[in-house]
């Protein structure tokens, strides 16, 4: 054994001119080859074979010496293959050599061989790097050699993984070792032998390859290679595929490797692996990403918002056929990212296709994949009870308002909006969909406000026979009305009833009409047009049993008192230079007017007395006596125009009058406090005269005035006494 291992180790001492001969010429060694291959053997044979054979005799020294010559062996076996094979076919002949130590460690079980392999292994890899890969003859230079060789090598690893596939000891760092070996060979082939562009598609395929039969065979290692080639492919494609020159190498590495990652994304792993669910998550969000890219990438930038709106919702349909529950989450992401990118360009481009605007083309695209998919969309099962779905309807609604407000003219908008919101009631209240229905009323609130600011102040045209005013607010309090009958008990749900919308509703539609009245009418028929309409909603009141409109009488009445002070009684002599320029008949007419609504207030009452209420509001506002305020409002307005726009010396006379008429009015009618209000203003006569006309009347105003007065005296004293009994029993 001393005499073998000393002349192994002369061997080897003269074998370095192999080593220093390989630095400059690859000439094959022919004869130095075969005595180092035979020295090998022989090693072998000593260290492996006999010792077995008489391993009694092999203790001790014995032991150390005899694998000192193991270590020889492969040594001299190493150079004398490195002698005879030359070029591209050293690493193969390594590779086999490598081989048959792998298989003697699976045969003997000697861990002093599976170290002997590992050493090979990596001599392999080495050489491979520095001879077969020929670095300095990439694409598009092919080189036979490398496209033969490194496949076997790949191969001779992958061999050598199956040979070491039995054990739990070191073999398995080595196993290891050699499926990475053979799969990081094959991919540099793919980098060294294909054009820049196509290798990630190369990557893929081979990605694939290894997860199906690692998923087969059941081999982890294969399915990790399987994730890194996928992250380098994606990587690569998106730094070199993204701005290539020619379209195909655009997208056909795109595509392809996108359809590969949702294939192939439930095999990617062993089955049993506990990471099975992210890893097909992540190859998915993979493809959509890469899609994603592709489309912002290639698509005109106006039309990417539909590409990924269209995508999404294709997304979000193949959830629901084959239920894929990451889906519907890139769906999600998408349909954002189409929003954002809406909000960010196409709300703002003035471009044309075909004469057609850009904005009006693909926001629409837009707002119509958003509503499909609030209904197509699958959600979280905690968010499945929720309402979180009609985000998307929200998002939707605002994009075509707003593209409403940049598409119509001005004058437009409003009437626009107030259509949207009609349509959106009307899905809203046949599918039953509460969040349409609030869309909706949002809209009607943005119309409203938009009248103030554009459509009352519009101004009429020459030549325009009906004024702007009137044919685009008039058709939005219809649509307020009409949505308000479909919103009367019969079609009302439960939280129309809890939030008030159908007065809301009511309330718009009303003041829409009081306003266009305010700008259309001239400014002294004002009071008048809006004493006409509150006896309308006062007789719709009655009409329709509807105390909505009485409410809004009655609030009318009170707009209708304040207008006559400030602009009709006060407006005219105060504020205003030039003396009155008012006109007392329109103020007596809107009086006449107000009072001839008294019959159906007073039947108003005697229906909302029958009815128990606990609301203060109600009673604050006197909704319980309409005929109150129908009777107080005109009289008030009556007396305050005779206190400043008559004669002085008539006033006094003016009121006396007045009285009289009040105090027959409130016999007729019954009324005390009628009554009441007549002889107030007759007292009031009675005072004014004692204080101020008797003193400064001219003599005809003055007796007119204490004969007038005193008649109205007499005429009222005559009926108090006619109808003493009438009158006490009403008192």
């Amino acid at each position: 054994l001393v005499g073998g291992a000393l002349t192994g180790l002369l061997i080897l001492y003269s074998a370095r001119g192999i080593v220093e001969l390989r630095q400059t010429s690859q000439s094959p060694l022919a004869r130095d080859g075969v005595l180092l291959l035979a020295c090998s053997v022989l090693f072998y044979c000593n260290a492996t074979f006999l010792r077995r054979r008489w391993q009694s005799h092999f203790a001790g020294m014995d032991h150390g010496l005899a694998v000192l010559q193991s270590y020889l062996g492969v040594v001299t076996a190493f150079l004398g293959l490195w002698a005879l094979f030359t070029g591209d076919w050293t690493a193969i002949a390594w590779a086999a050599l490598m081989l048959a130590v792998a298989w003697g460690k699976r045969s003997l079980n000697d861990d002093h061989l599976m170290l002997q392999g590992g050493a090979l292994a990596a001599s392999v890899l080495i050489a491979a790097y520095t001879l077969n890969f020929h670095l300095s003859d990439s694409y598009p230079t092919h080189v036979v050699a490398r496209l033969i060789t490194l496949p076997v090598l790949a191969f001779a690893f992958y061999f050598m993984a199956w040979i070491l596939s039995n054990g739990g000891d070191i073999r398995v760092q080595l196993r290891t070792f050699a499926f990475w070996s053979g799969t990081g060979l094959l991919t540099s082939l793919a980098w060294l032998d294909c054009k820049q562009t196509w290798v990630p598609l190369a990557w893929v395929a081979l990605a694939v390859g290894l997860a199906l039969i690692g998923r087969r065979f059941r081999l982890a290692h294969l399915t990790y290679q399987e994730h890194v080639l996928a992250i380098m492919a994606t990587v690569l494609i998106i730094a070199v595929n993204r701005d290539a020159s020619a379209a195909i190498e655009r997208y056909i590495p795109f595509l392809g490797c996108a359809v590969a990652f949702y294939a192939f994304s439930r095999f990617s792993t062993l089955r049993e692996a506990s990471y099975c669910r992210p890893a097909a998550w992540a190859h998915t969000w993979a493809a959509t990403g890469l899609l994603a890219l592709l489309a912002w990438h290639e698509s005109p930038q106006t039309w990417l918002i539909v590409i990924w709106a269209i995508f999404a919702l294709g997304l979000a349909i193949i959830d629901r056929v084959f239920s894929v529950e990451e889906l519907p989450w890139q769906a999600h992401v998408l349909a954002l990212l189409a929003v954002a990118r809406a909000a960010t360009l196409n709300l703002f481009t003035t471009d044309k296709w075909h004469s057609i605007d850009l904005r009006l083309i693909t926001v629409c695209v837009l707002v119509g994949v958003l509503y499909a998919l609030s209904r197509w969309v699958r959600l979280p099962a905690s968010l499945q009870p929720t309402d979180a779905r009609h985000a998307y309807t929200w998002v939707a609604s605002a994009l075509f308002a707003w593209m409403l407000w940049s598409e119509l003219q001005p004058i437009s908008v409003a009437l626009g909006l107030a259509v949207f919101g009609v349509a959106l009631f009307e899905l809203g209240h046949w599918r039953n969909i509460k969040h349409l229905r609030l869309q909706a009323y949002g809209a009607f609130t943005a119309a409203f406000a938009r009248i103030f600011f554009v459509n009352l102040t519009a101004a009429t045209l020459p030549g325009e026979a009906i004024s702007p005013r009137i044919y685009t607010v008039a058709p939005i309090a219809l649509i307020y009305f009409f949505v308000w009958a479909q919103l009367q008990p019969k079609h009302a749900s439960a939280e129309d009833a809890h939030w008030s919308t159908t007065d809301f509703i009511a309330y718009l539609g009303t003041i829409s009409v009081a306003a266009l009245l305010y700008f259309q009418v001239p400014g002294e028929w004002i009071v008048f047009a809006w004493a006409i309409a509150a006896v309308v909603l006062i007789t719709a009141s009655l009409l329709l049993n509807q105390e909505i409109f009485l409410h809004q009488s009655e609030l009318l009445l009170a707009g209708i008192v304040i207008r006559a002070l400030a602009h009709n009684i006060f407006g005219g002599s105060y504020f205003l230079n030039g003396g009155w320029r008012g006109n007392i008949g329109i103020l007596s007419l809107t009086a006449g007017l107000l009072l001839l609504a008294l019959p159906i207030a007073f039947r108003l009452r005697a229906r909302y007395a029958a009815l128990p209420t606990n609301s203060r509001i109600i009673r604050g506002l006197a909704l319980r006596y309409p005929e109150q305020i129908f009777f107080f409002a005109p009289v008030a307005l009556v007396s305050v125009m005779i206190a400043v726009k008559m004669n002085p010396g008539m006033v006094t006379l003016s009121w006396g009058v007045e009285g009289v008429m009040v105090i027959l009015l409130g016999l007729l009618a019954g009324q005390r406090t009628y009554r009441i209000t007549g002889m107030f203003l007759l007292l009031l006569c009675v005072g004014k005269i004692v204080i101020r006309d008797a003193w400064h009347l001219q003599e005809r105003d003055r007796y007119i005035t204490f004969i007038v007065l005193g008649a109205a005296l007499t005429l009222v004293s005559a009926l108090y006494s006619r109808y003493r009994e009438t009158v006490r029993r009403l008192l």
